[in-house]
């Protein structure tokens, strides 16, 4: 059973929440630092990951939770540690209805994909022509 100041001291507490709740640190998010023992299959996606960055991206003021910030880079580092090369980026409901941050996460990630493209297919076309050349 409840007591008074159970009840109060909870009120208190769910009211300072909502003062502190507009103060907002943004920081790193932590990284796990753990091997990955195991092979992730080829062609695998992850189909659902967010990218959070309030400091290029302001959170919706109407949302119900604030995200640990989780920036393109750190998703890079994650998908470089397990060999994932496909990804769908989805719209967190921090953000709202303002896509902003998954538009610039979609063009920066195509853009290095383009970019590692253009290094593989120059790299592959300099093995063919030279395996071409060798055969005689």
């Amino acid at each position: 059973m409840l007591s008074r100041r159970d009840v109060v001291v909870g009120g208190v507490l769910a009211g300072i929440s909502g003062i502190v709740r507009d103060w907002v640190a943004h920081a790193t998010a932590s990284q796990p630092s753990t091997k990955v023992s195991f092979d992730v299959p080829p062609n695998a996606t992850d189909c659902a990951v967010h990218v959070y960055e309030p400091t290029r991206f302001p959170y919706w003021e109407g949302r119900s939770y604030t995200p640990e910030p989780a920036t393109l880079d750190e998703l890079r580092q994650v998908l470089r540690t397990l060999k994932i090369e496909r990804v769908v980026v989805v719209q967190a409901t921090s953000y709202g209805t303002d896509n902003a941050c998954v538009v610039a996460s979609l063009r920066a990630r195509a853009a290095s994909r383009l970019s590692t493209r253009k290094r593989r297919n120059r790299r592959s076309t300099r093995c063919t022509k030279r395996a071409f050349e060798a055969s005689g």
